[in-house]
């Protein structure tokens, strides 16, 4: 039997950039980041630079926001999680891909790169997937009925 969590995972992987939101002090700072997953940890892996903003946004308060969205297929995801960083460069080898090496010429031991950790705590997803004829018509059958249209599939997943 498949489970929500199992769902997200799938739906999580076709998404191949995501969102990163961190705090700095009273404001909310998003950026894309190219995600790697580790299933098996349910962690979210990224590289970044050891030096960067974040990373220090990330070391004041390790409370992150990660937020997916394909548009084409109806599909919205948000993880509020939290971010943990090293520098183990086995890591960042083991996700290294030609992405990464436009962002970071001297390798994964270049001392530059860091290992961002996103351990999720909660998610939540949105799938509609229908028609965007059929969705209309949804909207209009709920606004004339006072109801709340029916566009799809949302749950919450609660990681321990």
């Amino acid at each position: 039997m498949k489970t929500y969590a199992q769902d997200f995972w799938s739906l999580v992987r076709a998404i191949p950039v995501c969102m990163l939101t961190t705090r700095d002090g009273d404001v909310l700072r998003s950026r894309p980041m190219a995600t790697k997953l580790d299933e098996d940890r349910n962690e979210f892996l990224f590289l970044t630079k050891a030096s960067s903003h974040k990373t220090q946004e990330i070391e004041d308060r390790n409370v992150v926001n990660l937020s997916f969205a394909d548009p084409g297929r109806d599909l919205f995801i948000s993880v509020s999680g939290e971010g943990r960083l090293d520098e183990d460069p086995e890591i960042a080898r083991q996700i290294w891909d030609a992405y990464a090496e436009a962002y970071f010429p001297g390798g994964p031991e270049s001392g530059e790169v860091a290992v961002l950790h996103v351990i999720p705590k909660q998610a939540e997803y949105w799938v509609g997937g229908k028609p965007q004829q059929v969705e209309m018509a949804e909207l209009e059958k709920a606004i004339a009925g006072g109801t709340e249209p029916d566009l799809g599939e949302n749950e919450r997943i609660q990681f321990d």
